[in-house]
């Protein structure tokens, strides 16, 4: 009865597809993302970028681009373009203010090469596989242009191994730490920063970073002079501005920063 369902689904989606081109071309994009995604092959990007040239167009020719990736809902700053994805993770429960750019970061970013200036991602690294992470980080050097900066925030791996090694009940407790209730236990408390709650109905971490990591993953992109950074403290003044604190006051408590250039 479900694979009747989703077939319909798909069948009636497949039909409306072509008017969605014209009149939704935003939500033609989500539904041709969520194929991208499942079964990645470049001609299959590169079909889905060339269809949506009308988005894309928007950026053309531009130069010194600031983007925020997975931005978050409500996101808007000054001449920085907020990124996100509204099929990505649930919305349903948000006020649906928007963002910039309804965008899907995983089947390429919509800029020319060596376009964008200043690159912000935060708490979204995690929530992609090996493979996911290392494509998204090549788009960010493929767009970036020379000389300009990234800055990524991820949960700290080994802070989180450094507290249960301690038994620190108190930090394995806290919700907006682990991304969920406690357990009744260290271990699965502990476990549940990467594998989330599902009571909280949110998409489960794929990966964990410490610098180690996180800075190899960078090199191997091609960035360089990459540091261990920390809250409020970015070689880049504008990174510490208020705009890219999060909703969740604990972050800076749990965080891993990390900065480089191109």
């Amino acid at each position: 009865m479900k694979r009747i369902k989703k077939y319909l689904k798909f069948m009636q989606q497949i039909f409306i597809f072509p008017l969605q081109i014209i009149f939704n071309p935003c939500g033609a994009k989500r539904f041709l993302d969520g194929y991208v995604n499942k079964y990645y092959t470049l001609r299959l990007c590169k079909f889905n970028k060339i269809l949506f040239l009308k988005i894309i167009r928007k950026f053309r020719g531009k130069r010194g681009l600031k983007i925020n990736i997975a931005c978050g809902d409500g996101w808007h700053y000054k001449d920085w373009i907020g990124i996100d994805y509204k099929g990505a993770y649930p919305y349903k429960s948000k006020e649906g203010k928007g963002f910039d750019l309804n965008w899907d970061a995983l089947s390429g970013l919509p800029f020319e090469n060596n376009s964008v200036r200043m690159i912000f991602i935060s708490h979204f690294l995690e929530h992609l596989t090996y493979n996911e992470s290392l494509r998204l980080l090549k788009e960010c050097y493929r767009v970036m242009e020379r000389g300009g900066a990234i800055r990524i925030v991820v949960p700290d791996l080994d802070l989180y191994i450094e507290r249960f090694l301690e038994k620190n009940e108190h930090f394995f407790r806290d919700e907006e730490i682990v991304g969920g209730k406690w357990l009744g236990n260290l271990t699965d408390s502990f476990l549940m920063n990467f594998y989330s709650d599902p009571g909280w109905n949110n998409n489960c971490h794929k990966y964990a970073y410490n610098f180690e990591n996180l800075a190899f993953r960078l090199e191997q992109c091609g960035f360089r002079k990459i540091t261990r950074s920390s809250y409020k403290n970015s070689q880049w003044e504008e990174f510490n501005d208020k705009a890219f604190d999060s909703s969740n006051s604990k972050i800076p408590l749990f965080s891993l920063y990390v900065e480089a250039k191109k």
